[in-house]
């Protein structure tokens, strides 16, 4: 079969097509034919060894795929070939084996899709589906206003929609550009704005998943007993908060708080949170906005748009 390998640290070149075994299931695994793998921003950093977590080499980046089962395990019992299934390779603490056209996945982070939606909006649900329901039930949106940056990413994308349907009283994303302003505008935000020209702004509550001084000029932002919760990739790359904003923190009854929905896995709940989220979609009650589509050959084209901040919605391999 074609896989993406690396085989050193570096840019998006170091993304190689290679021909590899197709992997064999184990008893508890599916062996799944791989419709659509997603991109995600921890992968280009995880390709640069420069995330909390990394692989051994040489590897297949990838931790979400959806596509039909080819194969089960002698222990799986609620899979059979032919199933349309998704999987978060991510929720076992596997970080590789995504970008090919076979992978095989523990039949416990694997969960059917219904037949109304398709694989490359399924993936979309998978990391960043489950990360804005977690964010939404950890800093709950109803009544607040809001603030969400990174506001034409994948996340960001179903995040403004189920803060609207939690009861969101008022919803502004900050976006880099005046497309992803309008794509953001488009899934539901009730203003878009650009990093900077925020001053009138007061949120209540701030989702923030950029790092680096966005996140200290959103905490200047926040309203009197508000709650950022800072989450992402990015954020994990700098950090910055001195003597002066805890004191603002302090005197305004503010609250900052980490958020990793990673830690909040749990196989039957995970299940249950995508059966939600693919009937949600399937029903035509919340948009997945695919903003790339590539050949697996064009991996490092995809991870290059996500590096470079010019990708809205989500990104998927075609495999």
């Amino acid at each position: 079969m074609k896989a993406i390998q690396v085989h050193r640290f570096g840019g998006p070149e170091v993304l190689e097509l290679a021909e590899v075994a197709i992997p064999s299931p184990a008893p508890d695994e599916v062996l799944i034919r791989v419709a659509s793998a997603g991109v995600n921003f921890a992968e280009t950093l995880m390709r640069q060894d420069n995330y909390v977590a990394s692989y051994e080499l040489p590897a297949t980046p990838g931790s979400e795929i959806a596509g039909t089962v080819e194969a089960v395990g002698s222990e799986v019992e609620h899979h059979r070939p032919g199933d349309r299934v998704g999987a978060v390779l991510a929720a076992a603490r596997r970080l590789t084996g995504g970008y090919a056209e076979y992978a095989v996945a523990p039949a416990s982070v694997t969960v059917p899709l219904p037949d109304e939606l398709g694989f490359d909006e399924a993936v979309g649900l998978l990391v960043q589906g489950l990360t804005a329901l977690h964010l939404v039930r950890e800093a709950d949106p109803r009544d607040h206003s809001i603030l969400v940056t990174a506001g034409g990413g994948g996340v960001a994308s179903i995040l403004i929609q189920l803060a609207r349907r939690a009861g969101a009283r008022e919803i502004v994303a900050a976006a880099s550009s005046a497309n992803k302003r309008a794509h953001a505008l488009r899934v539901g935000a009730d203003r878009a704005v650009d990093y900077g020209e925020w001053e009138a702004l007061a949120p209540t509550l701030v989702y923030e998943s950029v790092g680096g001084e966005v996140l200290g000029q959103c905490l200047a932002l926040l309203g009197f007993k508000g709650t950022m919760v800072v989450y992402g990739a990015l954020n994990l790359q700098s950090f910055s908060l001195g003597l002066p904003e805890l004191k603002r923190m302090v005197f305004s009854n503010q609250a900052l708080r980490g958020f990793s929905f990673g830690s909040l896995l749990q196989p039957d709940a995970m299940k249950r949170d995508l059966s939600y989220l693919f009937g949600l979609a399937a029903s035509g009650g919340l948009a997945v906005p695919i903003g790339g589509r590539f050949a697996l050959a064009d991996a490092a084209d995809a991870h290059r748009q996500l590096q470079d901040r010019t990708s809205i919605g989500k990104l998927v391999l075609h495999c």
